[in-house]
């Protein structure tokens, strides 16, 4: 059974590294070294075991039926490599993450479309200071506002008047 040899990591560590928080870079670092550790060290075995020779010991052994039971056995050895269960796993999980990515940039390009006609709609409009209480309100028909029935919007705040005018300062520079 041939084995999935590992030439490259398949983490991204620069992008990694860029979203890994100031406060937790100690933490990355020493993880990120725990992995190339374990890398290295796997790396460092080859990836098929060594071969036996064993026409070289029939040679020095002559006659002895050991060496090829030995060999018959050798060649029975089969190394159970677990069955990859979580990559199928992971594929559709990146597919469903694939369609929700989808649906919310559709979301965000609705609610962009909806934002720039409302962003017309007030460049469009009448500017405040020359706007009549009729225009107010066929801009803003808001039932609560009728200024029809009161046309003054309350609270009224009037602006403050001075009760002695002749005997405020004023000052000119």
């Amino acid at each position: 059974m041939a084995t999935k040899r590992f030439v490259k990591s398949a983490i991204d560590w620069a992008a990694f590294a860029e979203r890994v928080p100031p406060t937790e870079k100690l933490k990355f670092q020493a993880f990120k070294a725990k992995v190339d550790g374990y890398t290295k060290n796997m790396l460092s075995y080859p990836e098929k075991p060594p071969t036996i020779d064993f026409a070289s010991y029939k040679a020095r052994l002559p006659g002895l039926a050991m060496i090829d039971e030995f060999e018959k056995q050798f060649k029975a050895v089969k190394v159970p490599y677990p069955a990859d269960k979580l990559t199928p796993l992971i594929d559709e999980q990146e597919k469903k993450v694939d369609e929700q990515v989808k649906l919310a940039k559709e979301l965000a390009d609705l609610n962009c479309k909806y934002y720039d006609k409302k962003l017309q709609w007030w460049k469009d409009m009448m500017p405040f200071d020359e706007m009549t209480l009729d225009d107010w309100k066929d801009y803003f028909p808001d039932p609560e506002l009728d200024v029809y029935e009161t046309p003054n919007f309350w609270p009224f705040t009037e602006p403050p008047r001075p009760v002695f005018p002749y005997l405020e300062k004023k000052e000119h520079h």
